[in-house]
């Protein structure tokens, strides 16, 4: 069989990010759930809704999905960190007032106290039941601005967010949202429209003015008002408004002053810059005259990698948001002195640690242990992946012993024995992965190297789960159409064996038994294989899930399937056959698994990591969510050593290290036996009510306006255990605030609905 070659380069760990963990836990999970360290931190630049640049005084504030990023920049050569602070979901859109940054996170608004600029403190996270793309803070009234319009809140001393009006608006087909406050007037901005609203009483908001934008092209949410007049940008034309009187803009330019087109613009006296958002190219002109904008300089050259934030302007320093490195998946902050327009140069940078996380995986030897972490390195650039290898014995301070690049992208990492671990990864052959194994020499952790390297699979597309997997010193990897069998003999891959996948949609595979492996068939169900001779495998038999099988995991007989959009599915295979028991739905689509005594741990594609009381494997019962600081929950391991139960994560951004409940029962963990959730909340034309029971029970759910008079019956019938959602009808509801109860097997659960003016 041809060989590939691969190229090993043992980095240095400058790069290496490793944060002790605040004891802090973000979701309804009782603390089950509690973070240790935050390691090979990373994060990423999103353009809609906008990760944020902001400089006061010397600081530079920023978002990068992960968390806020304060440095000093009172020497742009040479920026200095003074503080990483991780933030539950994606770090966003964010505003600076007082001692706090209010930030948007895809579900919410987080409350982080920046008194102390080395020491920031996320206090508290309000979930609003919508996406907010910005968020404006006016004095004790904050704003989001939505795809469907704006809502405002008063914010108490106790960061609570009580809801005062929403003003709907048409969203246009993109899904762009942004605005800016001048004086009591916010002005919003969608894909085609911009709109006037008077804020000057936040409990009744009012349009005074709406156009559509000429010239063509797209607004992608970037205004910005510079004394009495406001730029907003579409990706074909710059329009500058006078704005002198608010309730009437006085459009003094329209047009398109560059030769790229347009995505955000940055502001600061007379100096303007626009960007393109994605090829480096950016323009700088003079606006001391607004109606007639003077070209200077436009930059033409191959500065950024990939620019997706043009960022802010401040004493001459522009602050670009890069989203890649020169040869790797990290961002870079370029910071840019344009004093002189006509001549701009960097003046200094400020890079993340690369690498995206997918996989890890844990070795034990020496009295040591070791956690082997397969991390993404692509980009528009490059395509490699990086294989890192973290001491973690003291799980609150892990430190990282060696880099290994490869030149594809890692899928998934495990160890084989003390000496050797199988890499999976895979190389873009349009429009597909090839997929490839590398055997890699971990006897000395500080000094690892590839050995040997096979393709085993192609027409592939790439997955972020965990690929292969090891019992007894021999590997099992799943490529799309095959279960494959490889062996380590005098240190290169051996073939023992291979078969066939039904319905040849393999992403994920689970061994812990020399005789049986179960793979995760995507569209073809959960599988079962027989294994005990490695030359000869063969299915036993599968189980269509309901959603993609895409990860299991197996214990005590009981096999555990995260199926996407099917939630968690549970099989009895302990008389080596598949039993189906029981399925319920998760909150997202679940990606992994793994389980610990009485509780399975789901991770979710947005982030989250789900709790399943499984005492009865057969009726799986939500026990709340966990929070992550990542984008995604790619995989999961434990660490299960005595005095230990730790999880690892590989949430894309980080791999986080979280405290586990050893045992979880209804001796330490008191939890309803039904909870109820409802979004979009303020709710306009629909609400949706999510319910959770324990055991199937009679419900009845009712609606009912402060007064107490009851104005709908949302359901009255019996419900099955699991979660169910149903949606209700509101758009013939006035606006106001209306009480949710929900009667069920004798107890009284109530939550509150916020219905949005028309």
């Amino acid at each position: 069989m041809k060989r590939f070659l691969i190229y090993s380069l043992i980095l240095t760990a400058t790069f290496f990010m490793q944060n002790k963990a605040i004891t802090q836990t973000w979701g309804n999970n009782n603390e089950s759930l509690v973070p240790i360290s935050n390691n090979l931190v990373n994060g990423l630049i999103s353009a809609s809704p906008p990760t944020t640049s902001i400089v006061q005084g010397d600081l530079l504030y920023y978002t990068d999905y992960y968390g806020l990023n304060i440095y000093d920049v009172s020497n742009p050569q040479s920026p200095e960190k003074i503080s990483n602070t991780p933030l539950p979901g994606k770090a966003l859109h964010f505003q600076l007032s007082g001692d706090y940054a209010y930030i948007c996170n895809e579900s919410g608004v987080e409350f982080v106290n920046v008194s102390d600029p080395a020491l920031p403190v996320v206090e508290d996270i309000r979930f609003v039941g919508f996406r907010p793309y910005r968020i404006i803070v006016d004095e004790s009234t904050l704003y989001l601005a939505s795809e469907e319009g704006v809502y405002s809140y008063a914010i108490t001393e106790n960061n609570e967010m009580n809801f005062l009006d929403q003003m709907y608006i048409e969203p246009s087909a993109s899904n762009f949202a942004g605005f800016v406050i001048y004086d009591k007037y916010i002005f919003y901005t969608n894909q085609r429209y911009l709109h006037v609203l008077d804020v000057s009483d936040p409990h009744n908001i009012i349009t005074v003015y709406s156009t559509e934008y000429s010239g063509g092209g797209s607004s992608w949410g970037n205004l910005q008002i510079e004394g009495d007049y406001l730029y907003a940008p579409t990706t074909l034309s710059l329009h500058i408004f006078n704005i002198s009187n608010p309730t009437v803009p006085n459009l003094v330019y329209a047009g398109l002053p560059t030769n790229h087109s347009i995505y955000e613009v940055t502001v600061e006296n007379n100096i303007m810059v626009l960007n393109h958002n994605s090829n480096g190219k950016f323009t700088i002109l003079n606006v001391s005259n607004p109606s007639s904008p003077e070209l200077i300089y436009a930059h033409t050259e191959s500065w950024f990698n990939h620019l997706y934030r043009l960022g802010t302007l401040h004493n001459n320093i522009l602050y670009v948001m890069d989203n890649e490195q020169e040869g790797y998946n990290g961002y870079t902050i370029h910071l840019i002195d344009i004093s002189n327009n006509t001549a701009p140069v960097q003046a200094g940078s400020i890079l993340s640690m690369p690498g995206l996380t997918k996989s890890v995986s844990l070795l034990k030897k020496n009295n040591q242990t070791y956690a082997l972490v397969g991390q993404a390195n692509s980009g528009v650039n490059n395509e490699s992946g990086l294989f890192r290898i973290l001491n973690v014995t003291h799980a609150d301070e892990p430190y990282l012993e060696s880099t290994n690049e490869i030149s594809s992208t890692i899928i998934s990492a495990c160890a084989l024995n003390d000496n050797w671990a199988f890499l999976t990864s895979g190389i873009f052959n349009i429009p597909y992965y090839d997929l490839y194994i590398s055997l890699v020499n971990i006897e000395n952790p500080a000094t690892p190297y590839v050995a040997d390297v096979l393709p085993f699979g192609s027409n592939h597309f790439i997955v972020n789960n965990s690929n292969i997997s090891s019992f007894g010193g021999i590997g099992y990897a799943v490529s799309k159409t095959h279960l494959n069998i490889f062996k380590e003999n005098e240190g290169a891959i051996s073939i023992a064996g291979s078969v066939s996948l039904y319905g040849g949609n393999g992403i994920g595979v689970y061994a812990n038994n020399p005789n049986f492996v179960y793979v995760a068939g995507g569209n073809a169900g959960f599988q079962m294989y027989n294994v005990s001779n490695p030359s000869n495998p063969y299915m036993i038999n599968f189980h269509q899930t309901n959603g993609t099988c895409w990860d299991v995991y197996v214990d005590n007989g009981i096999a555990y399937v995260a199926a996407l959009n099917g939630g968690l599915a549970t099989y009895d295979v302990s008389q080596n056959m598949i039993v189906p028991l029981g399925q319920t739905g998760a909150y997202g689509q679940a990606t992994s698994v793994v389980v610990l005594d009485k509780m399975a741990y789901v991770g979710l594609q947005d982030g989250r990591i789900q709790l399943f009381d499984i005492t009865n494997p057969a009726q799986p019962v939500n026990r709340g969510w966990y929070l992550t600081n990542g984008t995604m929950v790619n995989d999961m391991v434990m660490d299960l050593d005595p005095g230990k139960s730790h999880l690892y994560v590989a949430n894309e951004l980080e791999m986080l290290i979280l405290q586990m409940d050893y045992y979880v029962g209804e001796q330490e963990v008191i939890i309803p036996e039904a909870e109820i959730r409802v979004f979009p909340n303020p709710a306009r034309e629909r609400a949706v009510f999510e319910i959770n029971l324990s055991k199937g029970a009679d419900v009845e759910m009712n609606l009912y306006n402060t007064t107490g008079q009851l104005v709908g019956t949302v359901l009255k019938s019996y419900m099955v255990a699991g979660v169910a959602q149903l949606e209700y009808d509101t758009q013939n509801l006035p606006g106001g605030v209306y009480i949710v109860e929900m009667q069920y097997d004798g107890i009284r659960h109530t939550d509150k609905l916020i219905i949005g003016n028309k």
